[in-house]
């Protein structure tokens, strides 16, 4: 094969890439060792819905100025290598926390799909223009020191799933416990799927 995957991955990915988001592959904030598991095998559409998502995180938050900020420690051992994060799938939130998100202009409300129908339907995580996106959107890598961090968590837990609030990383997705993204295949189907 020859080569850096990632880097070969990127240039494939840009190739097939509509003009409007072409640019996008070379940003330095996005966590391209992640997005490579997750999409890696899957068809375009996903990682086009993705990219443009990037873009419209670009063009809301100010990206370039939070990708290099110093990243703190984190409790618990975590490594911020945003493996767990990236696997994460919250489950649905209320109406009622979704409304709270359109009045307050969190940008995490783009991210999510009506589902069911009634007087109060649920919201669904992670969709971009009616797509199924196979990571969190937010997660983004940071400049300095390579670790990942959540693009809206300085914003407070009002911009976060309440999943994403009380997170702490763990088994079997985990590297600080010993898991390796060469173990991606052998983890056991998520509830639901398949």
């Amino acid at each position: 094969f020859g080569g850096d995957p990632i880097e070969s991955f990127r240039d494939k990915v840009r190739e097939r890439l509509p003009t409007r988001v072409r640019h996008l592959p070379s940003a330095p904030w996005i966590p391209w060792v992640l997005v490579w598991r997750r999409h890696g095998r899957a068809h375009l559409e996903p990682m086009t819905a993705l990219l443009r998502a990037y873009r419209h995180i670009q063009e809301n938050l100010p990206v370039a100025r939070l990708s290099e900020q110093r990243i703190p420690a984190e409790p618990g051992g975590c490594l911020r290598c945003g493996t767990c994060c990236s696997f994460m799938r919250p489950g649905p939130v209320s109406f009622r926390t979704f409304r709270k998100w359109e009045r307050d202009g969190a940008l995490i409300r783009d991210f999510f799909r009506t589902g069911g129908r009634g007087e109060h339907p649920t919201y669904h995580c992670w969709f971009f223009n009616g797509v199924r996106l196979r990571m969190c959107p937010l997660l983004l890598q940071n400049i300095r020191d390579n670790r990942t961090f959540c693009s809206v968590h300085h914003l407070g837990s009002g911009h976060r799933h309440p999943a994403c609030s009380g997170y702490r990383p763990n088994p079997p997705t985990c590297v600080a416990t010993g898991y390796s993204l060469e173990d991606e295949d052998r983890l056991p189907p998520r509830p639901g799927a398949g």
